[in-house]
């Protein structure tokens, strides 16, 4: 084997080791929100000033209350978020944009952003467990299926939202 191809070879490996890596991330992430319902709170402004340093290069806004109580613990709404702002970058989003409102039925999060967006032909598939439109780089398909699975897990529910440009989702809690 020549020089060069063995270099093309080792590179081929540390790119599928990496995504191994990931997807091994993920199916924990998804096997904890299959679990059993937990309980606790997280308030907004610091899960989001904790994502704003997890995902540099993305201007992320919020517009509601800071103090806000999530009915989720913070280490599992920090799981959402960070799926949802990673999904916006890798998608071309400079930016995400949070909307909280509490209501008699409970919380209302919009996540909106300003990226690609979703083709109508993939949008009934998107939260399936490995579907992916960008395996080429290394997309698990696990994002969105495992937010799901957390969301559901504390009694809420997920929808894609219409959006006039880039992805939007709307997450109810109670």
């Amino acid at each position: 084997m020549s020089e060069a191809e063995r270099r093309r070879f080792l590179a081929n490996i540390l790119a599928d080791a990496e995504r191994l890596g990931a997807l091994v991330g993920r199916l924990r992430e998804l096997a904890r929100a299959d679990a059993p319902p937990v309980i606790g709170e997280a308030a907004l402004g610091p899960a989001i000033a904790a994502l704003r340093l997890a995902v540099p290069g993305l201007t992320i806004e919020l517009r509601g209350e800071e103090t806000l109580a999530v009915p989720m613990s913070a280490e599992n709404l920090g799981i959402v978020l960070s799926h949802l702002a990673d999904n916006a970058r890798r998608h071309g989003a400079d930016r995400l944009d949070i909307a909280a409102h509490r209501d008699a039925d409970g919380l209302s999060l919009r996540i909106a952003d300003d990226g690609s967006g979703i083709q109508p032909a993939n949008r009934e598939r998107i939260f399936e467990a490995f579907f992916t439109t960008r395996r080429e780089e290394g997309g698990t398909g696990m994002g969105l299926a495992i937010v799901r699975a957390l969301v559901e897990r504390h009694g809420g529910t997920i929808a894609l939202d219409e959006a006039a440009r880039g992805a939007s989702f709307v997450i109810r809690l109670p």
